[in-house]
């Protein structure tokens, strides 16, 4: 239904002279037949984009965060005389060589920020069991040689989870008979060079 309501008058210049009319306005009386303007949405709709783009960039920063943290990780193994081969293929790091470094107990924990590490070269460092405990989560790691370091039995512990794990070396260390024994239980592929 439409409704005619006046404005008031208002004069259109003509050719003769000035006229004067009355101007109408016409409303809607139906509210679903308005015009909605572009830019105006309902509540709803606004809650549900600015959720999504919250959601969107907290992942983007969570990224960010992780990329940063890899850097950082890549960089303390470069200052610490070590080196890493990256697998393209398999997008993920294939070795880490710190063998003959004074990587410490707290190093590796940075470790995690490089994903899953398929093998991992310890000789000759200082590391103790408090080190190993940080390889938990390598859970991919399938060659890990601890020559020379400072592990013992209650290291072997920790490595249990690693049960892909298909060679250790742990020659010149203070891991007995005894813990090898009850590590290959649980481990029974690994090939452990004592």
């Amino acid at each position: 239904m439409v409704s005619l309501e006046p404005l008031g008058p208002f004069r259109v210049p003509s050719r003769i002279g000035i006229v004067s009319k009355v101007r109408y306005n016409i409303h809607m009386t139906d509210p679903q037949k308005q015009k909605r303007r572009w830019f105006q949405y309902s509540l709803r709709t606004l809650l549900a984009v600015v959720t999504v783009s919250a959601l969107l960039l907290s992942w983007l920063v969570v990224k960010i965060e992780e990329y940063n943290r890899r850097q950082g990780t890549l960089l303390a193994i470069d200052k610490l005389g070590g080196y890493c081969f990256f697998d393209p293929t398999s997008g993920e790091f294939d070795l880490v060589q710190l063998s003959d470094t004074k990587v410490t107990d707290g190093d590796l924990e940075k470790l995690k920020w490089l994903g899953q590490i398929r093998r991992l070269n310890l000789r000759n460092t200082n590391i103790t069991d408090v080190g190993l405990g940080h390889l938990e989560r390598l859970t991919r790691l399938e060659w890990l040689l601890l020559a020379n370091t400072r592990v013992t039995d209650a290291g072997l512990e920790s490595l249990k989870r690693l049960r892909k794990l298909t060679t250790l070396d742990v020659r010149d260390t203070k891991v007995s008979d005894r813990g090898l024994t009850k590590f290959q239980q649980t481990v029974p592929n690994c090939i452990v060079h004592h």
